[in-house]
């Protein structure tokens, strides 16, 4: 099964028959509510259970309605639970399942599907309110509790019945099995740099990371996985985590695969709710693009939804994709000026790469994005992005193609000092726009090598290598370092921050220093 949703779906279309009280629909809107409140799958997929319980117990009994249910039959029911099923009856474990059941209640009344939850509140407070359990009197014997258990088993079959006896789920959790094997892959020691060039671009130039008993803690490394597996870009492959993930590993199950070619799909987006459709769902647009999809309702006021701009990973048919999904509280006048500001941004990132799409853009500069959103809620600027930023550049037409010695030692140079798959590609385009422009006779290939690599940090204020240690590591002079540099600074009229050559550090950094 792929998420939550899929048990819910294969329960109420093969465990159970029709005219249930407990409707598909209604645990689905819950479920959906505890997502935006920001459950995880795990969460969701334990609320699911203690829901199913009481399914399966209205399925036995025979009621028609929840409000059939007296507050001494609260008592019956956890009694029933705990012989049919793999339920265990301890004062946690019935708090626990009080709990989920009061939040289920709640919904039902906020859409009007139930008038009150007083009885189970009742049942809840003299049953597990105490230090101790205190089960109310009129439960079951044990032949009555048998007798139930008997019917529960033999009317959803033998595959169920053993499922319950061998204290199992329905289906295995496949999306938290998933998600504590990329958390141990990404933890070995050949991703360290990864981790701290990630945590880095989250952070930015100007921020820090919370300390564990900071409100925002918890939140942070929320969003700094949810960033990480989805919309980083790894330094050896130039691909996502999770993409990365899926590529390399050969001991999965095709339902794992199915799983994970759903999360490489994710897009990240930013939309706002525009109206409520029913009960269940909103329509959203997204902010830059204008398409309308729908999501599910979200757990927040009415008179706030409006004001909220969410961001966050979802499928391009408005499912939530991804565990983490944040907004903001701002006005509509602030919302227009994030759409300009990072829409100015989208067109710098075309200088890179002509007729880039929004999709196109997010995928290589959501953390911009991020950023953007954050410090134009938080910190009174008026500008995030450089406002005269360079449009155009000389022009460069394919002549020749550029010295191949000069590629090579780019290619075997640029790992030792950190650089990433992606940060080669645009050196090496660098060197080539120089050929085009001017026809080189390389002599030390090395040096001019040196000169891009040395050109490139500059450009992206990065300092993974300095002249010295360029000059030192490849045999050769600061000083021929220094003369080719100039020659490629004039050539094609470099910029202090060259949109042609901009890598996602370097594009972070331009709204920092803008």
């Amino acid at each position: 099964m792929k998420n939550v949703y899929d048990k819910v779906s294969y329960f109420f279309s093969h465990e159970l028959g029709g005219n249930l009280v407990i409707t598909q629909e209604w645990v689905e809107g819950f479920l959906r509510q505890k997502a935006w409140q920001g459950s995880t799958d795990k969460e969701l997929s334990e609320i699911w259970d203690q829901l199913q319980l009481l399914i399966q117990y209205l399925a036995v009994t025979e009621h028609e309605t929840l409000e059939e249910i007296s507050g001494p039959e609260y008592s019956i029911f956890i009694e029933w639970a705990g012989h049919a099923t793999s339920f265990k009856i301890t004062l946690q474990s019935v708090r626990r399942i009080f709990g989920v059941l009061e939040e289920f209640f709640q919904y039902l009344i906020g859409r009007r599907l139930l008038h009150t939850a007083e009885d189970l509140q009742l049942a809840a407070k003299e049953i597990a309110g105490g230090k101790r359990l205190r089960l109310l009197k009129h439960h079951l014997d044990d032949d009555e509790l048998e007798r139930l258990k008997h019917e529960w088993t033999h009317s959803l079959g033998p595959r169920t019945a053993m499922m319950l006896d061998d204290e199992a789920s329905i289906f295995a959790d496949i999306v938290e099995r998933l998600m504590n094997k990329l958390a141990g892959y990404f933890q070995k020691n050949v991703f360290d740099e990864d981790f701290h060039r990630a945590l880095f671009l989250y952070v930015g130039p100007a921020n820090t990371i919370p300390s564990p008993h900071q409100e925002n803690f918890e939140e942070f490394w929320m969003g700094f996985w949810d960033y990480f597996l989805f919309d980083y870009h790894l330094i050896a492959d130039d691909r996502s985590p999770v993409d990365h993930f899926c590529q390399s590993q050969e001991k999965l199950s095709g339902e794992e695969r199915a799983v994970l070619r759903d999360l490489v799909q994710a897009e990240f987006s930013v939309f706002y709710i525009n109206k409520i459709v029913n009960q269940d769902w909103v329509e959203c647009v997204n902010l830059f693009t204008d398409e309308v999809f729908e999501m599910p309702y979200p757990a927040v006021d009415n008179k706030m939804m409006k004001r909220l701009l969410f961001f966050g990973h979802i499928f391009s048919h408005g499912t939530i994709m991804a565990n983490y999904v944040a907004s903001v509280d701002i006005s509509p006048n602030l919302r227009r000026r994030i759409k300009q500001e990072i829409s100015r941004q989208r067109e710098i990132f075309t200088v890179q790469q002509p007729d880039a799409s929004w999709k196109e853009f997010f995928r290589r500069h959501s953390i911009a994005v991020r950023h953007t959103m954050h410090v134009l809620t938080t910190v009174s600027t008026v500008n995030v992005t450089p406002l005269h930023a360079r449009q155009q550049y000389p022009s460069v037409e394919k002549k020749r193609e550029p010295q191949p010695a000069v590629v090579e030692v780019l290619q075997r140079m640029m790992p030792k000092y950190g650089f990433s798959l992606h940060d080669i590609r645009l050196a090496e385009k660098m060197w080539s726009d120089y050929c085009q422009r001017r026809e080189t006779q390389v002599r030390k290939p090395a040096v001019w090598a040196a000169a891009v690599v040395y050109t490139f940090s500059l450009l992206n204020s990065l300092f993974n290598a300095s002249m010295e240690e360029l000059a030192q590591d490849a045999g050769i002079s600061t000083s021929g370092i220094y003369a080719s540099r100039g020659k490629i600074e004039d050539i094609l009229e470099l910029d202090v921050h060259d949109a042609r050559y901009l890598n996602e550090e370097g594009f972070l950094l331009l709204l920092y220093m803008s």
